[in-house]
């Protein structure tokens, strides 16, 4: 799983300031009450390092997140917030064209061919600020968000720029709350370049068809003959599928109610894991 992080303890290549954006984002230590350090000192980026955020402010930032090869890619940052309830706060956009067209996060899954999945700690469509716009708003300790794209098809290097665009609203009335803050923004992307396990495991996996929609056949190569157990794993670690006992070289996987988004397919015995492979699940 390469990626890409912005610590931003010096200047991050992947984030560019709007030109127009009155000053309001700056990337340097806090120095305020509620925003009094970084989640990684000494720096982060924040809606002013000293003061509290100003009204009829729109500012934004932008994460450039660069082409790659494959069905996926994740953004995960750290962040905390301090605005006005349900009036001033921040909002996620994305573009996968460059700057052309822009949708909100909390709209994408519905609007765009790509699959959203992920999404943990993120607003929904009912969290709105100021003008019905869903984002975050009210007032956070540190939280770490997570988005994920998998593509329908593997992306190619040619595929234009994504950009995720940071977005600081509020409005005429001066608040004297201390805005938004964000750190440690990492980029991870899966490759998913073939369905056989290395060759360092003790049993080979094959699954086909895959990416799966509904259900797939898993081989085991190699097989032990001894009772296996197989577990998937989403990206958090979290066991969300166990199946035990079983028996055969082949195993017929239904996915059930599991959402689309990529897991660790682990299989062991009654005494080590013996193989793990990568598992991409699409929308029917």
């Amino acid at each position: 799983m390469p990626q890409d992080s912005c610590f931003l303890d010096t200047t991050c290549h992947l984030i560019v300031l709007d030109s127009a954006n009155q000053g309001v984002w700056h990337i340097g230590k806090p120095n305020k009450t509620f925003f009094s350090q970084s989640y990684s000192p000494p720096n982060s980026i924040l809606t002013d390092s000293l003061n509290p955020y100003p009204p009829n402010s729109h500012a934004y930032f932008d994460v450039l997140i660069p082409p790659f090869n494959g069905l996926s890619s994740v953004i995960s940052f750290w962040h905390k917030y301090d605005t006005d309830s349900l009036r001033d706060g921040g909002y996620l956009e994305v573009s996968h064209d460059k700057g052309l067209s822009w949708i909100n996060l909390a709209y994408e899954a519905q609007q765009t061919p790509y699959v959203h999945v992920g999404g943990e700690n993120l607003y929904d469509q009912k969290d709105t600020l100021l003008g019905g716009i869903p984002g975050f708003s009210g007032k956070s300790d540190w939280i770490e968000t997570r988005y994920q794209w998998v593509f329908n098809i593997p992306v190619k290097t040619e595929f234009d720029t994504t950009i995720l665009r940071f977005h600081f609203i509020s409005d005429s009335l001066s608040s004297g709350k201390e805005g938004w803050m964000v750190d440690d923004i990492r980029i991870f992307f899966e490759d998913f370049a073939g369905s056989v396990s290395p060759g360092i495991d003790k049993v080979n996996i094959e699954i086909a068809p895959h990416p799966i929609q509904t259900e797939t056949q898993i081989t085991f190569d190699n097989y032990t003959r001894k009772a296996l157990r197989l577990e998937l794993l989403d990206l958090q670690g979290k066991i969300v599928f166990v199946e035990e006992g079983i028996r055969e070289s082949r195993y017929q996987f239904h996915r059930r109610n599991l959402p689309a988004g990529i897991y660790l397919l682990r299989l062991s015995d009654e005494s080590e894991i013996l193989a793990t492979q990568k598992l991409l699940l699409m929308d029917p």
